[in-house]
């Protein structure tokens, strides 16, 4: 532990965020948070860009339709929503990384936390 009685913990490593195509929603809101700190880094691919307060609307017929009634920025005012965050580190799953079982997000991770990358 860092920081002597008062028990705070300050963590000086690497920290690798993993996210996805399929990542949306509170996970862009949680990767938008983490990757603020120090020695963090986003890897992946770019998210979906579903973030937002979804509202719904009933229509006649019982129909609904759903939008998103907030904006969601980066932290330098580009847009989320339908656009998705952009990684620090692009990496793409590959067929042949598929067919074989790997994960090569995990397997970049590990390179870039060791300095192989």
């Amino acid at each position: 532990m860092s920081g002597g009685q008062s028990g705070t913990f300050l963590y000086k490593n690497k920290v690798v965020i993993l996210m996805g195509e399929t990542s949306g929603s509170q996970s862009e809101y949680v990767i938008m948070s983490l990757r603020n700190g120090e020695n963090v880094a986003v890897m992946g691919e770019s998210s979906i860009g579903a973030d937002g307060d979804a509202i719904s609307l009933p229509l006649p017929g019982g129909n609904k339709i759903y939008f998103t009634s907030l904006g969601i920025y980066t932290k330098e005012g580009g847009q989320t929503q339908r656009v998705g965050l952009t990684p620090d580190i692009y990496i793409k799953k590959t067929v042949e990384g598929i067919k074989e079982g790997r994960d090569e997000y995990i397997e970049e991770a590990i390179k870039y936390i060791l300095g192989e990358k």
